[in-house]
């Protein structure tokens, strides 16, 4: 993952480009399709696709980039896209400088010519390239697109905004753009397993749109999350539901955790989560140890239960009532095998968590508050 995540990186940095003598075309929603993208969350280190659908704007190409760039009437972010690709496939450092901008210097310690070369060896040499698609959104653009280099095909992502009329440019999709990192890893995740496909209408309890505190926009292209939950909002003392299997799970985890100790808690995590919470329990003194257990099992309340299958997203606060400010949630993974719930995610924080804790997108649902507008609805 971490060589997925530096490709994807090196070949997404911020590019500037000029469109000169091309015919542009101002493409418009109508152009679009809607379609229904399954969300793919991290899971100790690993993505997998949930029964979440992400709803958006896309046009497909699913053509080689030659054909692409003499497609007629292409539109700004299409003419940037292609040259962006022509440019990495150039293998200069001269040409890859020439159509990066001021960001390139000083990155991440290097200078021009040595991030030239690392974007060369990373991304150039491209044999073939072949453009998937392109997914409207309000902030900017998103192209997915498929590379063969030495004989292996990686599928990859490059994300643009307009900086100003007529000028697009490509930037890295960064910790402080969640939502686009959730869309550009259920995108590429999807299009390698064929499973993008389009609006078809089936019913979901929520549907929300994944704009949040960052970006106030009531544009039609937002992405729209759509998913099943349960509204509990009780003390989870006093769940014993059959439906919400996941939350009775949890709670007989931490009774478990309280009357036979830590061991039993740390058997009921994933593999990769029990690792970590091994290597953190055995530097804590018996002090913080007995602490520890007293925090995370006193006054819990339920506030929602989120389906993701396989992944179920437990969203709680503490002490009697909803509590935003100290509202938490905890992952909780059913194993395919044994059909066993197993707490994932132990001291693991990425892109989908910083989603879940805006209230701009949550915070509706979670707090029983669904109004009647494009936040939320049925």
């Amino acid at each position: 993952m971490l060589a997925i995540a530096k490709r994807a990186l090196v070949c997404g940095f911020v590019i500037a480009l000029t469109i000169q003598s091309v015919s542009i075309h101002a493409d418009v929603i109508g152009e679009f399709d809607r379609i229904d993208v399954p969300a793919v969350l991290l899971i100790d280190g690993n993505f997998v696709r949930t029964a979440m659908l992400i709803e958006i704007y896309a046009k497909t190409y699913a053509i080689d980039i030659e054909t692409f760039r003499h497609k007629r009437n292409l539109s700004a972010p299409e003419v940037a896209f292609g040259q962006i690709i022509e440019a990495i496939r150039s293998g200069s450092e001269k040409e890859i400088i020439d159509h990066f901008s001021a960001p390139l210097t000083n990155t991440m310690g290097l200078s021009p010519v040595q991030w030239a070369t690392l974007i060369r060896e990373t991304c150039g040499g491209l044999s073939s390239v072949r453009v998937a698609l392109q997914v409207r959104l309000p902030t900017g653009r998103i192209f997915i697109w498929e590379s063969t280099n030495a004989g292996k095909s990686v599928t990859m992502s490059l994300y643009f905004r307009e900086a100003s009329v007529g000028k697009w440019v490509a930037q890295p999709i960064n910790e402080g753009m969640p939502m686009e990192q959730m869309l550009k890893w259920s995108l590429q995740t999807s299009w390698v397993a064929k499973t993008i496909s389009k609006q078809v209408e089936t019913k979901f309890q929520f549907r929300i749109a994944l704009t949040g505190s960052r970006m106030k926009s009531s544009d039609r292209s937002a992405a729209m999350l759509k998913f099943n939950g349960s509204l509990v909002q009780k003390p989870l003392r006093d769940i014993s539901d059959a439906p919400l299997a996941p939350v009775s799970y949890y709670k007989n985890v931490l009774q478990l955790l309280k009357t036979k100790g830590f061991l039993s808690f740390s058997n009921s995590l994933t593999a990769e989560s029990q690792k970590k919470i091994n290597s953190w329990w055995d530097r804590l003194d018996l002090n913080s140890q007995n602490e520890w257990i007293d925090a995370i099992s006193r006054d819990v309340y339920i506030n929602f239960l989120l389906d993701a299958s396989p992944i179920y997203i437990m969203f709680y606060s503490k002490g009697n009532g909803i509590n935003w400010s100290n509202m938490g949630h905890v992952y909780l993974v059913k194993s395919s095998g044994d059909r066993k719930f197993r707490i994932a995610n132990f001291s693991s924080t990425s892109y989908q968590d910083v989603l879940l804790k805006d209230a701009e997108i949550f915070g509706e649902v979670l707090m029983g508050n669904r109004n009647k507008d494009d936040k939320v609805r049925n």
